[in-house]
């Protein structure tokens, strides 16, 4: 999903990836123009569905007030990335409109 089909909102999930791996965020902040975004990691619980690390990786989401807060601006290819990293990194675009984690067991 492209920024233009979502526009980030308050409360919303967001998707930090890097590489195969996805973890949990929320958006907590967003700049008037909509060009950066402030999101907090959240707390995960693995919950019934959940077949382990190697099988069916489903988890309930939590906020957390403590969880580690990063600033992702959106770039000239339409997706946010957390500062400081380059369009082409393989780590830090942050997906929005979901919060979702996974852990690549390959790895």
């Amino acid at each position: 999903m492209s920024a233009d089909t979502i526009k980030p909102k308050v409360g919303m999930g967001a998707t930090y990836v890097i590489g195969s791996d996805r973890y949990p965020y929320e958006i907590i902040e967003v700049s008037k123009s909509g060009k950066a975004i402030w999101i907090r990691s959240m707390s995960t619980k693995p919950n019934a569905d959940h077949g382990g690390i190697y099988g069916r990786q489903s988890y309930d989401y939590f906020s957390n007030p403590n969880g580690k807060i990063i600033k992702a601006t959106l770039r000239k290819n339409g997706k946010f990335i957390i500062e400081g990293n380059t369009i082409r990194s393989r780590c830090g675009q942050i997906v929005i409109g979901y919060a979702d984690y996974y852990q690549d067991p390959h790895f």
